[in-house]
């Protein structure tokens, strides 16, 4: 296992950049994609990540935001003016204001810490096959002409933190973390199961972006803003055990921090 520390040529085009200043998180993090058939190469800085980068463009990077030398934020911005939309960079951070600070980088996905494995690997997958939530009017290249812009190009649910909350229980209820995780309480009232609650939130907001498609007519910001909230606090509660516990385990698959 090599860590970056220096600019270094090390891999083809294919392997996932992992950049993560903690050392037990970063070698856990590059045994599970390992694990999962994947090639990575791991930073544990910033200056470190962005030198690799230049040499050897990542098909996907996996970037934690609190990093030594150059910050998270920081770094996604060079790689982003560097590589364009079309790179797929997974946010992997602890901060609580990870949507804020990075929702101009267009980011795949995101997954806190602590986090569950088969999340992680489900959201890096995702980002890989191209199926985040890159705004396709960003993506093009540059030969080609831009689309004219189509009613409901501006939902929510397209892009912004709101595309980026439905992209992370997507990832949870891929992982099968919400199996078995019992009663949750949203805004909206109780749920028998959190399944359940998870599939109603994602089916509600596929058909009000289908609505905006379709009719040109979004709905108000505060219904936006509802299910948001509704997302927001239903991946809050993922957060932690039934039990009411924060530390460690659900579901049989440790949580790192």
């Amino acid at each position: 296992m090599h860590v970056l520390s220096d600019p270094i040529t090390l891999s083809p085009v294919g392997k996932v950049l992992l950049v993560e200043g903690d050392q037990s998180i970063r070698d856990g993090v590059q045994m599970l994609l390992e694990g999962d058939g994947l090639e990575v190469a791991a930073a544990d800085n910033g200056r470190a990540a962005v030198a690799w980068a230049e040499q050897e463009r990542p098909a996907l990077v996996v970037l934690d935001l609190d990093l030594p030398v150059i910050d998270g934020v920081a770094v996604g911005s060079v790689l982003r003016a560097r590589f364009g939309a079309l790179l797929p960079i997974v946010i992997f951070s602890a901060d609580t204001r990870a949507y804020a600070k990075t929702r101009h980088l267009g980011p795949c996905g995101l997954v806190r810490k602590p986090f569950v494995g088969d999340v992680l690997v489900a959201a890096v997958r995702r980002g890989l096959k191209g199926s985040g939530f890159i705004n396709p009017k960003n993506a093009l290249p540059s030969h080609r002409t831009p689309e004219r812009r189509q009613a409901g190009d501006d939902i929510p649910a397209l892009d912004g933190d709101l595309g980026l909350l439905a992209a992370e229980l997507r990832g949870h209820i891929d992982a099968g973390v919400l199996d078995g995780f019992g009663a949750v309480r949203l805004f909206a009232g109780p749920f028998a199961d959190a399944s359940l609650a998870g599939q109603t939130l994602l089916a509600d907001l596929d058909h009000l972006a289908s609505l905006a498609r379709h009719t040109g007519e979004a709905p108000t910001p505060d219904r936006w803003e509802l299910l948001a909230d509704e997302l927001y606090l239903l991946l809050l509660t993922l957060g932690r055990r039934p039990d009411g516990g924060t530390d460690g385990q659900h579901d049989g698959v440790p949580l790192a921090s």
